[in-house]
């Protein structure tokens, strides 16, 4: 189990003025998502909600790696 923190898109609906886009905190842009380490490689984390006995995997997501900023194993 890990837990991976990464930034994502995010968008505000309706007209904005130009500096208005400026003010969205980074904090909007973090997520962290846990799960079962499924693959890791140069381009992807991939991380199962669930695997069963027979190790097939469920709920399945895939964080591209250029916008991951930690990953760190659960105990």
């Amino acid at each position: 189990m890990v837990e991976v923190t990464w930034s994502d898109s995010c968008g505000q609906p309706g007209w904005q003025r130009p500096t208005e886009p400026e003010t969205m905190a980074e904090d909007y842009f973090l997520c962290k998502s846990i799960g079962y380490l499924a693959k890791r490689n140069k381009k992807l984390i991939i991380l199962a909600g669930g695997i069963s006995q027979a190790n097939d995997f469920h709920d399945l997501i895939a964080i591209p790696r250029k916008v991951v900023h930690s990953i760190r194993r659960l105990k």
